[in-house]
């Protein structure tokens, strides 16, 4: 009997929650690149990195960016986040990120001063629950964002390793390539005596 024939799998369909999550992540990750908001990296638990946002930071950025954060909310998540930057509109947009898995609170280590901490906990035993819905400017959150993989740095290591290959491989090169080089850094050293003359 011949084998039977494997059935592809149908992609799966993306919920509104998964849908939500990810244009969350690229509202964060437009304004993180465009350095817009401040992101640091500390350890959780002593054991896994990951990256965060302070209280403070997180509402100056909110207060500065208002009215472009309010338009793009509203066409995301289809949510009116109010009419003005205050403490009311900053409540509703921490809430809608911690809803959807993007903002949980943090605290610092007992004793630790620092004002970007390496290491932070989460909410302990016998905390006030309220602080993981309600912001406060005082804490520190952390920011589980889907981030877009970059290819940059993959590009860097082959050109690096073609430059060392060239160097390297320089005794066994043609002797009119030789020449070519000598000449254009002679060149290059004249352009530039002339240029800081």
């Amino acid at each position: 009997m011949p084998p039977k024939k494997a059935k592809k799998e149908e992609p799966k369909e993306k919920t509104q929650k998964e849908i939500d999550f990810e244009n969350l992540s690229s509202f964060f990750e437009k304004y993180i690149s465009s350095d817009s908001l401040i992101v640091k990296s500390a350890t959780l638990f002593d054991m896994k990195r990951i990256q965060y946002i302070k209280g403070k930071d997180l509402k100056q950025f909110f207060n500065d960016n208002f009215e472009q954060i309010q338009k793009e909310i509203l066409a995301i998540m289809k949510l009116d986040i109010g009419k003005e930057a205050n403490k009311e509109s900053l409540q509703k947009f921490y809430q809608i990120n911690q809803q959807n898995n993007i903002l949980h609170y943090l605290q610092k280590l007992p004793g630790d001063k620092a004002k970007y901490p390496k290491r932070l906990l989460p909410l302990q035993k016998g905390d006030n629950p309220n602080l993981e819905t309600e912001f406060t400017d005082t804490g520190f959150y952390l920011l589980n964002i889907k981030t877009e993989k970059s290819n940059k740095p993959i590009i860097y290591l082959i050109l690096l390793i073609i430059l060392i290959l060239f160097i390297v491989l320089f005794p066994i090169w043609p002797l009119n390539v030789k020449l070519g080089v000598l000449y254009f850094l002679m060149a290059a050293l004249i352009f530039l005596i002339v240029f800081l003359i």
